[in-house]
């Protein structure tokens, strides 16, 4: 007999509901491979669960999950993931997340430009611009 977390019993579950564990698991702050057992993967792989995985593996940004990933210590490396990442994200709709955001990359990257491209940066409002940069 074996036990199985939610997110683990999801996974053979149906793509729609793959989406909302994701969600879920991810406004909490935590990752695909943190919740799901290795073994599990496995026998999600072994049976054909590969769109499930995949759908559980992306990162969904909103609100909720990109203060939840900020507040993670390697959360940076997190932030990243995605065409449209939670730095960018945070920079151009979270104003109240700009300077925790700014304080994460400058300690992780040499310049803005490794974290925001160049079309999100110039949408982004000038006060969430000033907060990000510490200015």
């Amino acid at each position: 007999m074996y036990w199985m977390n939610g997110y683990e019993f999801g996974l053979f579950g149906n793509c729609s509901t793959c989406v909302l564990l994701a969600q879920t698991m991810q406004a909490q702050g935590k990752v695909y491979e943190e919740v799901v057992s290795p073994k599990l993967q496995r026998l999600a792989a072994k049976h054909g669960r590969h769109d499930n995985i995949r759908v559980m593996s992306v990162i969904y940004w909103d609100a909720d999950i990109v203060r939840a990933f900020a507040k993670r210590a390697d959360g940076h490396f997190f932030l990243r993931q995605g065409d449209y990442n939670g730095y960018e994200m945070g920079l151009v709709e979270l104003p109240e997340l700009c300077a925790r955001l700014g304080q994460l990359a400058h300690r992780y990257t040499g310049s803005i430009s490794d974290v925001v491209k160049f079309n999100h940066f110039k949408e982004a409002p000038m006060p969430n611009i000033l907060q990000f940069l510490g200015i």
